[in-house]
C-alpha cells in the first residue's frame, strides 16, 4: 500500500509485483524481529519447496517481467493459480521478491528501497533474476537481515 502512494504510476505487471510484494515482506521481517516464516506469510515448507527451483523460476521470470498482473504467469507465482504448473509453487514468486528485496537491502536503508522508483526496482529486479537464475545460486543467502534506517 504504501508503494503505491508512493509510486501512483507505477505499471501492474510481474516485475511490480515481484518489488512490491518482496519489499512487504522484507519490512514486515524488518519491523518484525523474531517472526516467524508462517507470521509472514512465507511458510517454511513454501520456503522449501521454491529455493532449489530457484534457478528456473528465475529464468521464467525474466522472460515474463512485463507480462500483465493478473495474467497466468502472474497468477501461477502469486496465486497459485487453477492452471497448475508443477514446476512454479504457488506463491513462489513472494520467496524470490523477498530474496532480491533483502539482498537489495544489504546495501540500502528501508526508507531508501521503499523511494526507488519503478524504473530502478525493474532494473534491479532484472540484475538479481539474472544473477539467481546461474546455477549454484539457489541456496546463497537464506540468512534473514535488515540495514539500518
Amino acid at each position: 500500500m504504501h508503494q503505491a502512494n508512493l509510486h501512483p504510476n507505477a505499471p501492474e505487471n510481474v516485475a511490480e509485483s515481484l518489488w512490491e510484494e518482496g519489499l512487504a515482506t522484507y519490512v514486515s521481517d524488518a519491523l518484525n524481529p523474531g517472526a516467524t516464516n508462517d507470521e509472514l506469510s512465507v511458510p517454511d515448507a513454501l520456503i522449501a519447496e521454491t529455493t532449489p527451483r530457484i534457478p528456473d523460476l528465475s529464468r521464467r521470470l525474466l522472460a515474463h517481467l512485463d507480462d500483465p498482473e493478473g495474467g497466468p504467469v502472474y497468477k501461477q507465482f502469486f496465486y497459485g493459480s487453477t492452471e497448475k504448473v508443477t514446476e512454479v509453487p504457488p506463491r513462489s514468486g513472494y520467496v524470490i521478491g523477498w530474496r532480491i528485496a533483502r539482498e537489495l537491502g544489504k546495501t540500502r536503508s528501508l526508507a531508501q528501497l521503499a523511494r526507488m522508483s519503478p524504473a530502478e526496482s525493474r532494473t534491479e529486479i532484472e540484475r538479481a533474476l539474472h544473477r539467481l537464475a546461474q546455477p549454484g545460486d539457489a541456496g546463497a543467502s537464506t540468512q534473514r537481515t535488515v540495514a539500518p534506517n
